[in-house]
């Protein structure tokens, strides 16, 4: 009797607990399928002059496929600002989070503060501007294709890919009036060996705190702070590339901006591919860390770089108020100032870069000391460094400059959508190792489809060759990583 009363009491504690788990799942259903690791990330398919569409996403759930209650992977309390119109053909890290196992066949996202911003480049300088889109519901839920199976003590990864190039609604002379539905397409992914569940290259922020100890393949790790406010624990193995740590990892100061390219493993870790140390970016001093496009250029009589401007997406720290996000800013350029690649090993031209090769369209990070902007006149910051950001390109194959014996080793040239580049070509060199999707090789490229391509940007003011292809200066050139062809 006394078996059967505990028994029974058990059974109405169980049953008590029930709705309390994530997202309203019952902890019966934990302790009898156990748990396994959701891996969430999120890229997009851009557009032409759109430079930021910013949403905060405020939760996520998955939804079973037999039914049930919907399962959390990101709550409220934790929310992520996302910028699409950034994420060209790369990954962010939405969420590593353990779930009931099961198999799930939705996922639902809830959104806030939508804010899309386009660049006017009939305007000198060109003008951002920002508007609130029109959507029509900010609770979107999209089905994933196949469906999502999680198994006990298992992990899986699911990609998230907005396609914001379908997403706006247009005119009938192709200007976006502001509506936008947004579309993606959702689906599982396995981790690969290499490079695990997705590769994040727009990984940054300011260092909060090292450590050196070793656990398991890492030899240690950082933590940083990312422009949402968030902090993200970055590992390290003997493998990591290390970029401007002449003291050493140990001895890097505080508020360290850090430039990383990273991959998400099998087990949820973010592990470091490549870590540059930049420069110490503290806002009680005026200093501070900008990432943002050059829409326009002032030049010495020597072709050397003067000052450019800047539209502002990122910054570190927050400066916001002293200077808006995708606002303009006057970056002058110094006798001290330092040129820079954020990823030098990915430079396989080995083109030189300094203040002759900066020019229009570049993605940079710069540091220096900034004066706020004024009614009418934007912020200055003087640049201490300047570091030059691999980048994704959205543009039309023109023509081939030469293919060598492997299909992928030459050139070809680009045009670029983007009025940034005022109607220039692009000079894209490619190499045995840059990675072609949707399209086998050089060899394969045509006029049609739409291509985005991604490398680092630079003009060349007098080069006349590199490697196998013939260049005629002045000349944009793009070091090629990977060349996609859109469908």
């Amino acid at each position: 009797m006394r078996h059967r009363i505990l028994m029974v009491a058990l059974m109405g504690f169980l049953l008590t607990w029930a709705g309390c788990g994530s997202g309203g799942t019952s902890i019966l259903n934990r302790f009898g399928a156990g748990t396994g690791t959701v891996v969430l990330l999120a890229s997009d398919q851009p557009v032409c002059d759109v430079t930021s569409f910013q949403v905060t996403v405020t939760g996520i759930t998955l939804v079973p496929q037999n039914g049930g209650a919907s399962v959390s992977v990101l709550s409220s309390s934790q929310p992520v600002t996302l910028d699409l119109a950034s994420l060209m053909d790369v990954s962010a890290l939405l969420s590593v989070t353990d779930v009931p196992a099961g198999t799930y066949s939705q996922i639902s996202f809830t959104l806030s503060n939508p804010q899309l911003t386009s660049i006017d480049f009939t305007q000198n300088p060109p003008v951002p501007a920002t508007i609130t889109p029109t959507m029509q519901s900010l609770t979107l839920t999209y089905d994933i294709s196949p469906a999502l199976t999680v198994t006990t003590n298992g992990s899986a990864g699911l990609q998230v890919d907005f396609d914001l190039r379908h997403s706006l609604a247009v005119d009938t002379n192709e200007n976006i009036t502001g509506e936008a539905n947004l579309l993606a397409q959702v689906t599982p992914v396995a981790a690969a060996p290499d490079t695990g569940f997705g590769e994040l290259k727009e990984l940054h922020g300011l260092m909060q705190s090292v450590s050196t100890t070793a656990s398991g393949s890492f030899t240690g790790s950082v933590t940083i702070q990312t422009a949402d406010g968030n902090n993200r624990v970055v590992h390290l193995t003997g493998a990591t590339i290390l970029n401007g740590l002449t003291s050493g990892l140990s001895n890097m100061l505080p508020q360290t901006f850090l430039e990383i390219n990273a991959y998400v493993d099998s087990s949820g870790n973010v592990v470091a591919s490549r870590l540059t140390a930049e420069n110490v970016d503290q806002a009680s001093l005026q200093n501070a860390g900008l990432i943002g496009e050059i829409t326009s250029v002032t030049r010495l009589s020597t072709g050397y770089i003067s000052q450019f401007t800047l539209v502002v997406r990122e910054e570190f720290p927050n400066v916001s108020a002293d200077i808006p996000l995708q606002s303009t800013v006057q970056v002058n350029i110094g006798p001290s100032t330092t040129f820079n690649l954020s990823a030098p090993e990915d430079n396989t031209a080995q083109l030189s870069f300094d203040g002759t090769n900066v020019g229009l369209g570049q993605v940079v990070t710069v540091h220096g000391n900034y004066l706020p902007g004024q009614r009418g006149v934007p912020a200055v910051l003087n640049a201490n460094s300047l570091y030059l950001h691999a980048q994704s390109v959205l543009g039309n194959f023109a023509s081939l400059l030469t293919v060598g014996q492997d299909g992928k080793t030459g050139g070809f040239v680009f045009t670029p959508c983007s009025g940034v580049f005022q109607g220039q070509t692009i000079s894209t060199l490619t190499f045995s190792g840059t990675t072609f999707e949707g399209v086998t090789d050089l060899n394969g490229l045509t006029t049609t489809p739409t291509l985005l391509v991604r490398g680092q940007v630079l003009f060349e003011p007098t080069l006349t060759s590199a490697g196998t292809v013939t260049l005629t200066p002045p000349v944009t050139v793009l070091d090629a990583t990977r060349v996609h062809q859109l469908p």
